[in-house]
């Protein structure tokens, strides 16, 4: 899991990023390793591709369910080869 800004964003949006990579590993799909995540007052954005559609709804909904999170900007294409 990659972690954008983390130096630059607020203790409150650094403790939610933490917390965002940790419930993302949880959920047991290895490409969810190669998201991008960026948070800024409680918004976050999700960056990179995935093989599947499914993949990432699931990823956009556990992102939704993280207390402090706000809105979630989904930038995440569906690449099959990926």
């Amino acid at each position: 899991m990659k972690s954008v800004n983390l130096s630059d964003c607020e203790a409150v949006d650094c403790e939610l990023l933490q917390r965002l990579s940790v419930h993302l590993r949880q959920q047991g799909f290895a490409p969810y390793r190669t998201l991008a995540l960026c948070v800024e007052n409680g918004v976050v954005e999700l960056q990179g591709r995935l093989p599947t559609f499914h993949l990432r709804q699931v990823a956009v909904e556990c992102v939704k369910r993280v207390a402090g999170v706000t809105r979630v900007v989904d930038r995440i294409s569906v690449d099959p080869t990926s």
